[in-house]
C-alpha cells in the first residue's frame, strides 16, 4: 500500500514537473491575440512613476525623460489632496520622497490626503534623491513640485512621442468617489471623450488619435483588427470602426489604447468598470506565493472585471501567464529593473514590463529612439526603491 502511494506521488510530481518544463521550453504565445483585442501594443514598456532610477519617481523629469525615451505607458499613482486636487504620489505619507521634517515636523505620520494642495506644493519631493542617488544627482532637481493628474496629461502631450496613462487608484478606501473624479479630469482634458451613445471612449483606441505621431516608433502594436475594451454586461465593445460612429468620431489607424486603470482594490475597478466600461482594467496583486489553485482564484476574481493582472516579477511563471491567456487576460509583471529579468519574462511571453528603467527595456526590444536624451543611467542594476 505504501509502495503504491509513493509511486503515485512520484509519477504526480514527474508529470508536473514536465508539464512545467514544457511551458518554460515552449511558453503560451497568445498575448499578442488578447492585447489586440483591446488595442493595446504587445510588450508595451510602462514607466514605473517615470524613469525612476534617474530621476526623483513621480516627478516632471522623471516622466519627461520617460516619455522622450518612448516608452508606451507613463505609470502613476493618483491620490487626492484635503482640498481635491488629485496628485500623483505614491506612499501613503510624505515622509520618504520629500523635506516634510523640515516644513511640517510636527505632521510627520500624517497622510498625504491631510494635506491640503498648497500645503503639498511647499515640499521638495526633489533633494531626497540627489542625497539618495549621488550618480544621477542633478541640481535642477532639487525643488520640484508634487505633480497633478492634469499636469501628468500635459506631459504625455508636449513630445514628439506621445505615451499613454496607466493610473492607479492609490487606497481608493480613503478617498470615496476617485474614480469618478479621475474620470472626470480624463474628458475635462479631452483625453477621454463621450459618445452620442453615452459611453466613454478612449480616444486613441477609437480613432488613433496619436498613430501619426508615435507611427513607427511603438515596435510591435495593435493594429486595425483590435477592439477597445472588455466585452462588457452593460454595453459590450465591438470593433472601434464600428463604434465609431455612435461615438461621434472618425475611426483610422493605427488605434492605441492610451488610458488603462489599475489598483490593487476590486472595489475601485468595479467603480471604474461601471462608469467607464470601454476602457481596460488591470487588478494587481501582491502575493509573492501562489499556488495553481491559488491562481486560479485570483482568476476567478479578475475575470469579471478586469482585462488583465499586474504581478511581481519572480512569480510571473508561464503557467500563470497561459492560464490567464486562456481567460482572455493579459499579464504585466512589476517591477523589472534587471536584464536577466526582461530576457526570461519575455520567453515566457509577458505582455509587457512595469519598469523603473525604460530604457534598459527599450534596448533590449531595440525600440530606443536613434538620438536617445543622454544617458546616466550607467548604474548597477538594482530593484526598486520600493513596493509597487
Amino acid at each position: 500500500m505504501r509502495l503504491t502511494a509513493a509511486i503515485v506521488i512520484v509519477l504526480t510530481v514527474l508529470v508536473t514537473a514536465t508539464c512545467a518544463m514544457y511551458r518554460i521550453v515552449v511558453p503560451d504565445r497568445s498575448a499578442r491575440e488578447v492585447l489586440e483585442q483591446r488595442a493595446i501594443p504587445y510588450r508595451a514598456v510602462m514607466a514605473h512613476r517615470g524613469a525612476s532610477i534617474v530621476a526623483p519617481e513621480s516627478t516632471r523629469p522623471a516622466y519627461e525623460r520617460a516619455r522622450d525615451l518612448g516608452a508606451d505607458y507613463l505609470e502613476a499613482d493618483v491620490q487626492r489632496s484635503a482640498d481635491g486636487v488629485l496628485i500623483i504620489f505614491h506612499d501613503s505619507d510624505l515622509q520618504r520622497t520629500s523635506n516634510l521634517d523640515d516644513v511640517f515636523p510636527d505632521r510627520r505620520d500624517e497622510p498625504v490626503g491631510s494635506f491640503t494642495f498648497e500645503e503639498l506644493r511647499r515640499l521638495d519631493y526633489g533633494s531626497w534623491f540627489n542625497e539618495k542617488s549621488r550618480l544621477h544627482a542633478r541640481p535642477e532637481y532639487a525643488g520640484l513640485e508634487i505633480l497633478t493628474l492634469r499636469e501628468l496629461i500635459q506631459i504625455a502631450r508636449e513630445g514628439e512621442h506621445r505615451p499613454g496613462l496607466i493610473l492607479e487608484s492609490k487606497h481608493p478606501e480613503r478617498y470615496p468617489g476617485i474614480e469618478r473624479q479621475i474620470i472626470d479630469v480624463l474628458l475635462e482634458e479631452g483625453w477621454l471623450r463621450p459618445g452620442r451613445d453615452g459611453a466613454i471612449y478612449d480616444v486613441g483606441a477609437i480613432y488613433g488619435s496619436y498613430g501619426e505621431a508615435n507611427a513607427g516608433k511603438r515596435g510591435d502594436s495593435a493594429g486595425g483588427t483590435a477592439r477597445p475594451g472588455k466585452q462588457s454586461p452593460s454595453t459590450g465593445a465591438g470593433d472601434p470602426t464600428e463604434h465609431a460612429e455612435h461615438a461621434g468620431l472618425r475611426a483610422s489607424s493605427p488605434r492605441f489604447t492610451r488610458t488603462i486603470f489599475f489598483s490593487f482594490s476590486l472595489e475601485s475597478l468595479y467603480a471604474f468598470q461601471e462608469l467607464a466600461p470601454e476602457i481596460p482594467r488591470l487588478l494587481l496583486i501582491s502575493d509573492n506565493m501562489i499556488s495553481r489553485r491559488g491562481w486560479q482564484r485570483w482568476l476567478d476574481w479578475a475575470e469579471p472585471v478586469a482585462d488583465g493582472i499586474g504581478i511581481k516579477g519572480f512569480i510571473a511563471w508561464p503557467w500563470h501567464i497561459s492560464a490567464a491567456h486562456g481567460r482572455g487576460l493579459f499579464l504585466y509583471p512589476y517591477t523589472i529593473n534587471s536584464l536577466w529579468q526582461i530576457r526570461v519574462l519575455a520567453q515566457f511571453q509577458a505582455a509587457g514590463f512595469i519598469t523603473d528603467r525604460p530604457e534598459m527595456v527599450l534596448d533590449f526590444f531595440n525600440r530606443l529612439p536613434e538620438q536617445p536624451p543622454v544617458s546616466t543611467d550607467r548604474g548597477p542594476q538594482i530593484p526598486s526603491q520600493a513596493e509597487h
